[in-house]
């Protein structure tokens, strides 16, 4: 098996900047220009932890349970469940934020949004002044099944990677 790794080359007459990939057994043609090329991905953070993105900050404040104590917990297969976030807009443009830029993911790769019903206090839909926060929770309808995932947060339904804010929890 090759070993590989990413590298930045900067090609000094023009001043371009790219990532390129490198295939260690070959010898790189100038070495004195090839940097480390950093993850494009943010990390996986967890709760109470926050993400520094280029935009904005996002943090995972709490989780909790929603589902109404009526009806049978045995007959339910599932459960009204909830993240709150914190989203802080740190560039100098507006933000947009709304409770559908946060999915989940489940460890079988199946996806979730928002069901908006079930907590109060749902994550506004709008946009940001520069250095203005907001709070609140995003609910999800989720199956008693689901034990581990993954939630993305990104300023836009299209992010790009290094955009998304990304949390691993246990509902």
């Amino acid at each position: 098996m090759q070993a590989t790794q990413w590298l930045l080359l900067v090609p000094l007459p023009v001043g371009l900047v790219s990532c390129q990939h490198l295939d260690r057994s070959a010898p790189s043609p100038d070495a004195s220009v090839a940097v480390a090329c950093p993850s494009v991905l943010s990390p996986v953070l967890a709760l109470g932890q926050t993400a520094q993105l280029p935009a904005y900050t996002a943090k995972l404040v709490s989780q909790r349970d929603c589902s109404e104590a009526s009806g049978a917990p045995s007959r339910r297969t599932r459960r009204n469940w909830a993240v709150e976030l914190e989203i802080t807009n740190t560039s100098a443009a507006r933000l947009p934020v709304n409770p559908f830029f946060a999915t989940l993911q489940d460890d079988q790769k199946h996806s979730y949004v928002t069901s908006l019903t079930g907590c109060p206090s749902i994550l506004p839909a709008r946009l940001l002044e520069p250095k203005e926060s907001v709070r609140g929770y995003v609910p999800y309808d989720l199956p008693f099944s689901t034990h581990a995932i993954t939630l993305a947060y990104g300023p836009t339904l299209r992010a790009e990677a290094q955009q998304i804010a990304r949390f691993r929890l246990e509902p």
